[in-house]
């Protein structure tokens, strides 16, 4: 049976952009301007970068400036057909088109999916809904095959144990399909309140849904002072987390939290890239993490996305916890939305690990440690990374056990 795309191990990480919408932030510029961009093709096939032909058969690379404009075109061979352009980092699918449009931010590895025709048979690809593949397999016509044995999780929403397709409509179908799973929204409210100045009077009090968009809008002057940005106040440590310095500032609902107008202080860049907070699933064995921008429109925001690792050491350090590709303990994942407010949000699934301690088996939920990022570009086309605090998840729940920060790396 011929395949076109073989997945080597289950999805863990899968990223969903949320929302449009640092308290202290570090800011990276890189000693070189360039990135490199690793291209491969599965089975085989083509990949062009204008009139350059970039893989003859399987594999090849281009390099190029950051901040560029990047056209990569695939061409099958003769009996095959295109499916897809993947990122390889996560199995995401990020082009349905054989010419694929991006902005050179970081490294890269991208593959062009191809596959092999032949009568009677069909590609079947099962997605998540950020396009993350759960699996590719061939299927004949006509012969039904049951779904694949995968539970499927989305943060703030349940699975219904449906996809987009039924297992009958798959197999009577001629064309390649994919196939997604659908979800219903939980019944979970959260209020968002917001105060002037700080220790101010309340200005307003909302009820939201998970993922209900909202904006907040604070007055222009108080008490003689101009407007100088939202924040997240916590009195009892005396900081202020800012989230925007936009007075008019929209974003998606994924928590209850309180906002304050903060008026004469200073405003810096005005950017703003923060961790956000994070929602533990121990039922469907998962954790989401939020990341939050604020990025001034002086600057157009050419990627945005989180890092993520398991070793504390690298976590502690703000040089090293940063994009490397030739470090294999720090992941990347990359949103594709690059407005210059907005959520993202990353979901680790597989959280937990089964460890023996003395002679019992505990359920260990190991430490996760994460990082914002957004490459920006300014007016003169100069760019610069910035990078928000670091972030901690760490739970002892469920009965299960907490053991020692572990430090061997995790990915998908």
């Amino acid at each position: 049976m011929k395949k076109a795309f073989e997945k080597s191990s289950c999805v863990i990480l899968t990223a969903v952009i949320i929302a449009l919408s640092i308290s202290v932030f570090f800011t990276s510029y890189a000693e070189t301007n360039t990135c490199t961009i690793q291209l491969s093709c599965s089975p085989v096939g083509h990949v062009y970068y204008g009139s350059d032909l970039l893989v003859v058969s399987t594999s090849g690379s281009l390099v190029a400036d950051i901040g560029t404009e990047v056209t990569l075109t695939a061409s099958p061979f003769e009996g095959y057909v295109f499916l897809y352009w993947i990122n390889v980092e996560n199995d995401r699918i990020v082009s349905f088109d054989v010419n694929y449009t991006f902005t050179v931010a970081t490294y890269l590895k991208l593959q062009a999916v191809f596959y092999e025709t032949s009568p009677g048979w069909h590609y079947i690809t099962y997605l998540n809904t950020t396009n993350n593949i759960i699996r590719g397999m061939e299927q004949p016509i006509n012969e039904a095959v049951e779904h694949v044995d995968y539970a499927p999780v989305k943060d703030g929403y349940t699975w219904t144990g449906n996809w987009t397709y039924t297992v009958e409509e798959i197999a009577i179908s001629t064309d390649n399909l994919l196939v997604y799973p659908t979800f219903e929204k939980n019944a979970a409210t959260y209020t968002v309140r917001t105060f002037l100045g700080i220790g101010g009077e309340m200005m307003t009090s909302e009820t939201y849904e998970y993922c209900d968009k909202t904006t907040i809008t604070a007055p222009d002057t108080f008490n003689g002072e101009s407007f100088s940005y939202w924040a997240i106040i916590d009195e009892e440590n005396l900081v202020n987390d800012i989230v925007s310095y936009y007075s008019t500032y929209e974003f998606y609902v994924t928590q209850s939290r309180d906002l304050t107008a903060v008026y004469g202080e200073s405003v810096g860049d005005g950017n703003i890239i923060r961790m956000a907070g994070d929602n533990p699933d121990f039922v469907n064995n998962c954790v989401t993490v939020y990341t939050e921008r604020s990025i001034s429109l002086d600057y157009t925001v050419i990627q945005q996305g989180l890092l993520l690792t398991t070793n504390a050491i690298i976590a502690r350090s703000e040089e090293d916890f940063v994009i490397n590709e030739s470090n294999p303990e720090i992941i990347k994942r990359t949103s594709n939305d690059t407005h210059n407010a907005g959520t993202y949000a990353v979901t680790k699934t597989n959280w937990s690990e089964q460890r023996m301690v003395g002679d019992q088996m505990f359920t260990v939920y190991p430490i996760l440690y994460f990082r914002a990022y957004a490459v920006i570009k300014d007016g003169q086309g100069n760019t610069e990374t910035i990078y928000s605090n670091f972030y901690v998840v760490n739970y002892y729940d469920e009965g299960g056990f907490m053991g020692d920060d572990v430090e061997d790396p995790f990915g998908n």
